[in-house]
């Protein structure tokens, strides 16, 4: 099946996914034909004027979320920012030289690499109910082009809408990782 045909699949298939974990196998699909394996979907809110991650939707390691968080990553994270700040998307070489990398964010990108995601894609969404979230998909070294681009942002946009509807109700600020 050519990506094209994956994108569209998982259109489709997201609006009649019945549980996280299908939402999530579905879009794996796509991501990793493109050489991706590591995915996140950040909600993000608003909280004492500053733009905090309310919950999130992942494969990403455990590992990884600790060391993000407890390191204060989120606060320095070039690709993150400049997904926070607007609604640029591309691929992370791309958004790091249009932010200006200092120590603090190569610290992240070196950590990143650790964990198998030396390179990547971020785009924020503007959620259809209100809102948004940064999306990323991620992987030791992944195809690049027009199409690839069209179908993550697609993909993006998909995933993060469905994954909102199917998070309603649930707690504020748990790590929804779909295990």
């Amino acid at each position: 099946m050519s990506l094209a045909e994956r994108t569209l699949a998982f259109a489709v298939q997201a609006s009649e996914a019945p549980t996280r974990n299908q939402l999530i196998v579905s879009l794996q699909s796509v991501i990793e034909e493109i050489g991706a394996t590591r995915f996140a979907c950040l909600y993000l809110r608003r909280h004492k004027g500053e733009v905090v991650i309310s919950h999130s939707i992942s494969n990403l390691p455990r590992a990884w979320h600790e060391r993000y968080l407890a390191r204060g990553y989120e606060a320095i994270d070039p690709v993150y920012q400049g997904g926070v700040r607007s609604s640029t998307y591309g691929y992370w070489d791309e958004l790091a030289r249009a932010q200006g990398v200092g120590p603090a964010g190569r610290e992240v990108m070196s950590a990143a690499r650790a964990f198998g995601m030396s390179d990547g894609f971020t785009r924020r969404v503007t959620l259809d109910g209100g809102g948004a979230a940064v999306m990323i998909a991620a992987g030791a070294q992944l195809k690049r082009g027009a199409r690839v681009r069209a179908a993550l942002r697609m993909c993006f946009d998909v995933f993060a809408n469905e994954g909102l509807r199917m998070t309603r109700g649930g707690g504020d600020c748990a790590d929804r990782t779909g295990r």
